[in-house]
C-alpha cells in the first residue's frame, strides 16, 4: 500500500483523525500533478507531499483548521506565484485544485483495509469520490464490474488519476500495486541500483543464478530475490506492460539470452548495461533471430542517461533518471507508461 494511504490507515486504526490532501487537477506550471497526495494528522505530522512551497504550507494549515472545526471534505483552489510570494504580482500561471478528505473511525478503517486487499489482488480497482455542486462526497472503492451501473464513470477508469469536473463529476484514483522493476543480475551495479529504485517507490525483484549473489543481505530493500536461471525466470515471471526490466548480468552471452526472452514481453521499459561494441553485437544477434528494428527500438542500451557516470552508484543514478524520463515522456504523450 502507498505510504500515504498507510499513514491514513494507521491513524484511523488508532482512533485519530487524519486529513488526506490530494491534487485533483492542475493547470499551468505546478510541481505535482493529479493524484499527488499527503496526509496531515491533528498534531501536525505530515506524510507525503503535494509539491512543497507556499501552496503546501497553506494547504496544511487549512487541513489542520478543518480537522479542528470538524468540517467535511472540500475542494479548494490554490494559485502558484513566482518567488513563492503572494506579494509578488508575477503569477507563474499555475494552479492546483486540492481535494481535502477527513478520515477517522471504523468507516475509514474498513475502507483502507479494502484498499490493501484490492491492491494485493489481480482485479483492477479505483478510489472514486463523487463531486456534486462543488462539494466532494464519500470516497468509495469501485471495481470495473461495480462501475457498470454508472456509465459516466466508466471512461475515466484508467491508469492515471483524473478529475472529471470540479463542480459536477468524479475524482478517480487507480488502486494498483506500484510498478515492478525486475533486475537481472546481482553484482555491484545491481547492489547500488536496487535501493535507488526502491526509494522511488518501485517494487524491485532481483534475479540471479549465482547463490552467493542472490542473498537478502545484499538487497535488503528488494521485494523478492529469485535464485534461478535467467532464462527460466524471464519465461515464468509473467511480465506485463506495468513492469520494467533492467539487465545488469554478466557477459555478452548472458545479456543476449535474457533479452531474447524479455523482448517477447510487453515490458514497459527494457534496459541493458554494456559497452557500445557489446550492445552492437547483441543487437545484431537479435536481428538475426528475427527481431525487428521496432522491437529493438524498445531497448535502452547502453542503459542510463549519459551523465558521465563511472562508479556503480553513479550508474545507478543514471539508470533511475532514464527510467523516470522515459515514463514521464509516455505520460505526456498519452501513452501507457505505468510508473
Amino acid at each position: 500500500m502507498d505510504l500515504v494511504y498507510q499513514a491514513v490507515a494507521a491513524a484511523a486504526a488508532s482512533g485519530e483523525k487524519v486529513m488526506l490532501l490530494t491534487i485533483a487537477a492542475r493547470q499551468g506550471s505546478a510541481p505535482r500533478g493529479a493524484g499527488a497526495s499527503m496526509a496531515v494528522t491533528t498534531d501536525g505530522k505530515q506524510i507525503g507531499t503535494i509539491g512543497g512551497g507556499s501552496v503546501e504550507y497553506e494547504a496544511k494549515l487549512d487541513a489542520l483548521a478543518r480537522m479542528k472545526s470538524g468540517e467535511g471534505p472540500m475542494l479548494r483552489e490554490y494559485s502558484l506565484y513566482a518567488g513563492e510570494s503572494k506579494g509578488n504580482d508575477m503569477e507563474c500561471g499555475g494552479r492546483v485544485a486540492v481535494l481535502f478528505r477527513p478520515f477517522f473511525g471504523d468507516t475509514a478503517v474498513r475502507l483502507f483495509h479494502d484498499v490493501r486487499q484490492v491492491q494485493s489482488g489481480a482485479e483492477e480497482a479505483w478510489l472514486v469520490c463523487r463531486i456534486t455542486g462543488g462539494v466532494p462526497g464519500e470516497t468509495k472503492i469501485y471495481q470495473k464490474t461495480q462501475a457498470q451501473n454508472e456509465p459516466a464513470l466508466l471512461p475515466h477508469l484508467g491508469e492515471s488519476a483524473v478529475c472529471t469536473g470540479e463542480a459536477e463529476g468524479y475524482f478517480v484514483e487507480p488502486l494498483c500495486a506500484a510498478p515492478r522493476v525486475i533486475v537481472f543480475g546481482g553484482g555491484h551495479v545491481s547492489q547500488k541500483t536496487v535501493p535507488v529504485l526502491s526509494s522511488l517507490g518501485y517494487r524491485v525483484w532481483v534475479v540471479e543464478d549465482r547463490a552467493e549473489f542472490a542473498h537478502a543481505a545484499l538487497f535488503p530493500s528488494a521485494e523478492r530475490i529469485l535464485n534461478e536461471s535467467f532464462e527460466r525466470a524471464a519465461d515464468t515471471l509473467g511480465i506485463t506492460r506495468r513492469d520494467h526490466v533492467i539487465v545488469l548480468a554478466r557477459g555478452h552471452e548472458t545479456d543476449y539470452r535474457i533479452l531474447r526472452e524479455i523482448l517477447k514481453t510487453d515490458a514497459d521499459y527494457i534496459g541493458c548495461i554494456g559497452s557500445k561494441m557489446k550492445v552492437k553485437l547483441t543487437r545484431e544477434r537479435l536481428i538475426a533471430d528475427g527481431f525487428t528494428k521496432d522491437d529493438l527500438a524498445r531497448l535502452h542500451s547502453p542503459i542510463g542517461l549519459d551523465i558521465g557516470a563511472e562508479t556503480p552508484a553513479e550508474i545507478a543514478v543514471s539508470i533511475a533518471a532514464e527510467m523516470i524520463a522515459c515514463c514521464a515522456a509516455k505520460k505526456r504523450c498519452g501513452g501507457d507508461g505505468a510508473s
